[in-house]
């Protein structure tokens, strides 16, 4: 049987590697102490890794 190719353009090692860095960002938030930080600071890194877990979403979907 041949093997269609897949519509996807993303590899397994460049989602998990995007994954890595969702996960690297979300622990850096985490283990800063809130009583140094402004909330919008806060705030700006949960937008940020909310964008790049939907820019990864999409890339799938679109893929899929």
């Amino acid at each position: 049987m041949n093997k269609q190719p897949s519509k996807c353009s993303l590899i397994p090692e460049q989602i998990t590697s995007r994954l890595y860095t969702i996960r690297n960002i979300a622990n850096i938030a985490v283990l800063c102490p809130q009583e140094e930080v402004e909330i919008y600071v806060l705030q700006d890194v949960i937008e940020h890794i909310a964008g790049m877990v939907q820019s990864l979403i999409e890339e799938l979907e679109q893929g899929a």
